[in-house]
């Protein structure tokens, strides 16, 4: 895509699901207008049906082009510029190496889409909510985390394919930035970044992204 081409992604005032999107797209060199829509706004604009033209799925990350065909889903949206990302080592072209990557994405997801939110329990329900939560702590994560150590493992580490951070790391890293914020956090139920503690692998997985060339250039969450 011409460098010059402007598109517009439209997220929430967070990092979550849209840093991997903005990520990529800034390790691609792919101009784009980063709108921020409050929560309060999101409600508004997708109405009682839970949708709108503009806010297809009533769900956020939105890419919009500049014919204003207008794309969903953050996964799908963070690998078209993920691979976009020539100059970098971000998506892989050897096909099971991508496989590797695509297998980690698709585990990190799945774990993410699991964790207990306040909107499954009603906003009012502590007690359940706080439950959900200790269950996910005990028993949920637990068997993903362990998948993806053994990938770590397997690659020699300290990333998924082993000395140069890839696509699956931008996922693996948005997830635990995400549990650095506190917004899955009760008084009795507390869903932070020390989910990993006993998980070696992954936190050198982190500490690494962090200090990578890589996430130095393009990586600013916001």
């Amino acid at each position: 895509m011409d460098s010059n081409s402007k598109i517009q992604l439209t997220y929430l005032p967070i990092s979550a699901r849209g840093f991997p999107v903005q990520f990529c797209l800034r390790a691609a060199d792919i101009s784009f207008d980063d709108i921020r829509l409050p929560r309060e706004e999101l409600v508004s604009r997708r109405g009682p049906a839970g949708s709108s033209s503009t806010i297809p799925l009533g769900q956020l990350p939105t890419l919009e082009m500049i014919d204003g065909e207008l794309f969903t889903q953050s996964i799908p949206i963070s690998r078209w510029a993920a691979q976009q990302a020539t100059s970098t080592t971000l998506y892989p072209k050897d096909l099971l190496q991508s496989l590797r990557v695509e297998e980690m994405v698709a585990v990190l997801d799945e774990l993410w889409s699991k964790v207990p939110m306040a909107r499954h329990f009603g906003m009012s329900n502590v007690e359940h909510l706080t439950s959900a939560r200790t269950e996910f702590i005990k028993t949920v994560a637990p068997k993903y985390f362990a998948k993806i150590s053994d990938r770590i493992t397997r690659s020699g580490g300290p990333f998924i394919l082993g000395s140069e951070p890839s696509f699956a790391d931008v996922w693996i890293s948005a997830f635990l930035i995400h549990l650095q914020t506190g917004l899955y956090s009760t008084p009795d139920g507390q869903i932070t970044l020390e989910l990993i503690e006993p998980y070696p692998l992954i936190k050198i997985l982190f500490t690494s992204f962090l200090s990578s060339d890589l996430y130095k250039q393009f990586g600013t969450p916001n």
